[in-house]
């Protein structure tokens, strides 16, 4: 479990609740993880469950989503821009814990639809690869300067 303590009592929590399940010794509780390492982190596991309650732009998911992990998330914020249920990752929505967790129950049960979820995860993320967003934004600028009626004298895209 990666993440800040937000001192708001959910960390203590978490922890409290992992011992009384009896889960305690298998649930490591990261805190903050700096940049460089979040790839091996997200390495180490196979799900990938973001609980989100506000995500305007999840780049966390597209990390995990580039490192093949199987997605578990709410629908929060940005999410569904880029993430789509039952296709690159399973979904619940905002605050239903019930519902991630069955979803992670369908990955470990059904590993057909694990590996689908990865393989779909890790191409919809190539998708946000910076080659794919430059040609993106060579086609916009270049149909933008072909119907400006702005002079057009010195462009060159």
């Amino acid at each position: 479990m990666a993440g800040p303590d937000k001192r708001d009592g959910s960390y203590q929590a978490a922890r409290a609740l992992a011992v009384s399940l009896g889960v305690g010794a298998h649930v490591e509780f990261a805190g903050r993880i700096g940049k460089s390492a979040v790839a091996a982190a997200i390495d180490r596991g196979d799900i990938f469950l973001n609980t989100s309650k506000i995500d305007n732009h999840p780049v966390t998911l597209l990390e995990a989503m580039a490192c093949g992990a199987c997605v578990v998330t709410t629908l929060a914020g940005g999410v569904p821009y880029v993430a789509q249920d039952g296709i690159n990752c399973l979904s619940a929505p905002v605050g239903d814990a019930r519902g991630l967790a069955a979803a992670i129950g369908e990955l470990l049960t059904r590993p057909d639809l694990a590996a689908r979820v990865s393989r779909q995860g890790r191409a919809r993320v190539e998708a946000f690869d910076w080659p794919a967003i430059a040609a993106r934004w060579r086609s916009l600028l270049t149909s933008a300067v072909r119907t400006s009626s702005y002079p057009k004298k010195g462009i060159h895209i």
